[in-house]
């Protein structure tokens, strides 16, 4: 009989992203007021260009708040990637 080794456990936030090592990893949030998003297009052009960072685990667009909540890894990825982002498919960050 062998003996098999026991399963490494993988942490997974969202499916946009997966860590092996969460346990290290000192996540922040950000929520940033943003103009221009008005539909579900907006929500899903913001999140998939957001979500694709390195280190970004969750986005959160809330549509008449008028805001979207990033929780990311500051060792990965920083508030000036994230603004560029957003800004990039034509929404203006505002704070």
């Amino acid at each position: 009989m062998t003996k098999e080794k026991p399963l490494k456990w993988i942490s997974c936030l969202s499916p946009l992203t997966c860590n092996k090592e969460m346990e290290d990893v000192k996540m922040e949030t950000t929520v940033l007021k943003v103009e221009g998003m008005s539909c579900e297009h907006c929500v899903k052009a913001v999140t998939n260009a957001v979500g694709v960072l390195p280190g970004v685990s969750n986005v959160s667009v809330d549509l008449k708040g008028k805001t979207v909540t990033v929780q990311y890894d500051p060792a990965k990825t920083n508030l000036d990637k994230i603004h560029f982002e957003i800004e990039d498919q034509g929404y203006e960050v505002i704070a």
